[in-house]
């Protein structure tokens, strides 16, 4: 399978090193694409809880696992861990391809990476020479055993309590005892678990390890749920009696320590969102359109024409499109942010005399803000439009949409999840609010209006109502630069009114609300910061896709003022195959 037209220019105008990136993606292409030929099947058989000998084993469908092994045989997984030496932003760009080829498999690495980045940051040394090269190499899987019942987004709800060993042969660890749920690849061999110490009410991170003669150490997977969606990949319930942990990082900084790796966890559900998203629109595109390099064979053909011939079907792939390379712009600059962060804190750790630097504290003060704060937009807004992509491939197809023949209704199955972990999109908010009080976003709007002042003479006056936009395909810059400088002037205002605690002289503030409008604020922020990433790329085709995207979120006041964007075959062609405009 050939990788995606967008996801090729961002190898050569994204990555820093654009052959070694090649060269890794095209791997994990070519792994996912055989692979994906099981993700029906896959779907079908799901993950299966099985009692041998008195102990419960996960069992993945066929091919899972297989490709698992043969990502790690071949160096491709943890890409990002320091040993590594890649960025970040190719690990998430592997993310993605393997969760549009099968979400399922895409999720052990997912998860396994973020065991990994404990490891190698927090265990002990004799620990990590045992198990780092283990994850790495494939022979081991991870988990994070985050979640309880009561306590999913309300970490301090947890009742799981690891207890420290003072004497004997385990002196030194800890002995942990709860019920952790909602946990995928239950039945890994590195278990990263969020704890209450005992007697405190303090958090702490622990590391608990299946033995090394492969019993489970305390560890029972109780039950396996059955889900909507990502049914190859496990999800279940596991019983800690007793099980031996190790510390991860100071003990009662449990969510200091989970914080950053967790926002690193969100950038890659945007990518698995970007991935599904992306897969859907090829496979609509595909029934719709033909084969474009053989003569578009193989459409559905209604009325004597290619289905997408017809004007209302060409415009919404265009949408389609536009959602999925505003995704993926949004999600891979939050892994940049990451990279420009996890460069700084390496260097620090380094070097301990940069503590005493405050230029350069500042520099890291000011990176740790903004890749949180684009880790939780990209997860937020992916989350949200893979729902309407996958949706929109379904309404497309038709009844064959409906139906198991095709995929696409496993992308939305698969799509609905990424809202929902590592944080509920709406408990979400309560996070954002949080940041959002420290001003942790001003850096995300400043830049946002930094594009707009390197652009300004292409901002237009629109002299037929101060509320629309004039559409302009000629000059699409300008038209983007106007809807920018519009949600701008909703932006602003929006922000200053959430930071207020209570406000009884404002009637529009209303504190119940806040979280909702939140939402709204998110939802319009991560709308202009995407089409400035791509406005600023300096793409004529790019700065299309800007304006297709702004057009389609927009409301349908908005769009019947403002005019649509035109669904010519010339404009279709560009938008969906990257074929010149002129």
């Amino acid at each position: 399978m050939a990788l995606d037209a967008d996801i090729r220019w961002h190898i050569q105008h994204t990555l820093p090193d654009p052959d070694t990136g090649s060269l890794v993606l095209e791997s994990i292409d070519g792994i996912a694409a055989e692979a994906g030929s099981h993700a029906h099947e896959g779907d079908e058989i799901g993950a299966r809880l099985v009692n041998e000998g008195g102990v419960n084993r996960v069992v993945y469908p066929p091919g899972v696992m297989e490709a698992y092994r043969e990502l790690g045989n071949n160096g491709l997984l943890g890409l990002s861990t320091r040993s590594a030496g890649l960025p970040f932003l190719l690990s998430v760009m592997g993310t993605e391809i393997l969760s549009g080829a099968y979400s399922g498999l895409a999720l052990i690495p997912i998860v396994t990476d973020g065991a990994m980045e404990y490891v190698e940051r927090f265990a002990p040394p004799h620990v990590k020479e045992r198990v780092f090269g283990k994850l790495l190499g494939g022979e081991y899987i991870g988990a994070m055993a985050m979640t309880e019942a009561g306590a999913g987004s309300d970490l301090r709800a947890m009742r799981t309590v690891a207890e420290p060993i003072t004497e004997g042969p385990h002196a030194g660890k800890y002995r942990i005892n709860g019920t952790k749920m909602f946990i995928t690849n239950p039945g890994a061999d590195v278990m990263v678990v969020q704890v209450k110490d005992k007697g405190r009410e303090t958090l702490s991170v622990m590391l608990v390890l299946r033995e090394e003669d492969g019993k489970m150490n305390g560890v029972r997977v109780s039950k396996l749920e059955n889900k909507l969606g990502i049914h190859s990949s496990p999800t279940g319930a596991v019983e800690f009696e007793d099980a031996l942990g190790y510390l991860l990082g100071p003990q009662g900084k449990g969510q200091e320590v989970m914080y950053d790796i967790m926002n690193l966890a969100r950038t890659h559900v945007a990518a698995q969102a970007t991935g599904l998203a992306s897969a859907a629109v090829a496979y609509t595109l595909r029934y719709a359109d033909g084969d474009q390099n053989n003569d578009f064979k193989g459409a559905r053909v209604q009325g004597g024409k290619r289905i997408a011939e017809h004007g209302n079907v060409a415009a919404r792939l265009m949408e389609m499109q536009a959602r999925v390379e505003v995704m993926r712009a949004l999600t891979y600059d939050a892994a940049q942010a990451s990279d420009r962060k996890l460069t700084l804190e390496r260097r620090l750790a380094d070097e301990a005399q940069l503590q005493g630097d405050a230029e350069f504290m500042q520099e890291l003060a000011k990176a740790r803000d903004v890749s949180v704060a684009l880790a939780c937009l990209s997860k937020y807004y992916a989350g949200k439009a893979v729902r309407q992509v996958t949706l929109d491939a379904i309404d497309l197809m038709g009844g064959h949409g409906y139906i198991r023949d095709h995929p696409v209704e496993r992308f939305h199955r698969d799509g609905i999840i990424p809202h929902i972990y590592e944080g509920t999109g709406d408990m979400q908010a309560k996070l954002d609010l949080a940041m959002l009080s420290k001003g942790k976003l001003e850096t995300v709007v400043k830049e946002i209006r930094d594009t707009l002042q390197e652009y300004r003479s292409d901002v237009m006056a629109s002299d037929f109502a101060d509320r629309y936009v004039r559409i302009d395909i000629n000059n699409p810059r300008a038209s983007v630069c106007e809807y920018l400088n519009r949600k701008l002037e909703v932006i602003d205002p929006a922000l200053a009114r959430l930071r207020k605690v209570s406000d009884p002289d404002d009637p529009l503030f209303i504190p119940l609300s806040r979280e909702q409008a939140w939402n709204d604020v998110a939802t319009l922020l991560a709308q202009a910061y995407s089409a400035h990433l791509l406005l600023k790329s300096g793409d004529p085709r790019k700065a299309q896709v800007a304006l297709q995207f702004l057009v389609a979120e927009s409301s349908p006041e908005a769009r019947l003022m403002e005019g649509p964007f035109p669904a010519s075959r010339r404009m279709f062609e560009h938008i969906m195959y990257a074929k010149p405009l002129n």
